[in-house]
């Protein structure tokens, strides 16, 4: 069984994911202590709050798990097509985890991050680098509606096997990705959820004036952002595309959203104490790597630590 350490941890949706795979969950860090109070009550208690932009530190923190797997979505609003895409101090971060991965040299690693991060010089740093530290990389812009999540939520994976050749994992990924996307209807049919769904569409504020705002069961959400409750003002212009009334179709609450990130039923948002208000919860849910994704890839790593047994057992 793989062992992981979740750096940039949140409050937990890729480590519930992971250990849904199977994988044993050894540690978690964060430096946002209400994300860490969440993940403690629903993950794990061995989750710490720590700055990972102090590489050496947390590289001798992390060294003494051992873990055979880090993974990790360091900040994103800096290259996200909702932020200011201008590259400050949060996307450094991006380096310094792979500075950590580099330091603590564990079998595999995995990255996540928006898409746009590719575009751009950082990137090829960031990539630099962990090749130079001995790791064959694979990596995907995923539409995450085709990984069992009811979501066109497009991410950036980043995949790294240490002494492995470029994109060794492409075998072990591919033929599992969905033929056809997820909807809401088909997740919310199959799973326990948190929310009420009894309505056939619903309003969900758009990152850009005039994109749609309505959706059906029948098709999977647009991604999910912690600004996914506000109402329309008096300036807001609907697309031209919309195909119900956005004035009269349902709001989505909390736990919709948490459905549409994949937190398993009855994951606690508020534990006693932790002081959690509304938005920083809004903030959580839509920060975190849906948990089905977090399986998905734990999966990934599997089959391929799987059939690397195999063939050293078939040599000897």
């Amino acid at each position: 069984m793989l062992s992981f350490v979740d750096l940039f941890c949140g409050c937990g949706g890729l480590s519930l994911g992971l250990q849904k795979a199977g994988l044993n969950h050894l540690a978690a860090f964060d430096y946002w202590d209400k994300a860490i109070a969440v993940y403690q009550a629903n993950v794990s208690p061995h989750a710490f709050v720590f700055n990972l932009a102090n590489t050496e530190a947390a590289a001798e923190s992390v060294s003494r798990y051992s873990p055979d797997l880090i993974v990790g979505g360091p900040p994103c609003q800096d290259f996200s097509l909702c932020g200011k895409k201008q590259i400050g101090r949060r996307a450094n971060l991006t380096l310094s985890y792979v500075e950590i991965i580099a330091a603590v040299r564990p079998k595999y690693f995995l990255m996540e991050n928006v898409p746009p991060i590719i575009k751009t010089e950082f990137f090829k740093k960031v990539y630099l680098a962990a090749a130079a530290a001995g790791y064959g990389l694979t990596y995907k812009i995923a539409d995450l509606s085709f990984y069992n999540v009811p979501q066109k939520r497009k991410r950036l994976f980043l995949l790294g096997v240490l002494g492995g050749g470029e994109n060794c994992l492409d075998v072990y990924w591919k033929p599992y990705v969905a033929k056809k996307p997820k909807t809401v209807r088909e997740y919310v049919t199959e799973n326990p959820v948190n929310a009420e769904w009894n309505f056939d569409h619903y309003f969900l504020y758009p990152r850009y004036m005039e994109r749609r705002c309505t959706f059906s069961m029948d098709e999977p959400s647009w991604t999910i952002v912690s600004s996914f409750k506000r109402n329309p003002g008096p300036k807001f212009r609907p697309s031209p595309n919309e195909k119900y009334d956005y004035q009269t179709a349902p709001r989505l609450n909390l736990k919709h959203a948490m459905d549409l990130q994949t937190f398993p039923k009855g994951f606690n948002l508020f534990p006693e104490g932790a002081k959690i208000s509304e938005s920083d919860a809004r903030l959580m849910v839509a920060n975190a790597v849906p948990v089905n994704a977090g399986e998905f890839f734990g999966k990934v790593f599997s089959r391929y630590e799987a059939a690397k047994i195999k063939n050293k057992t078939t040599l000897f």
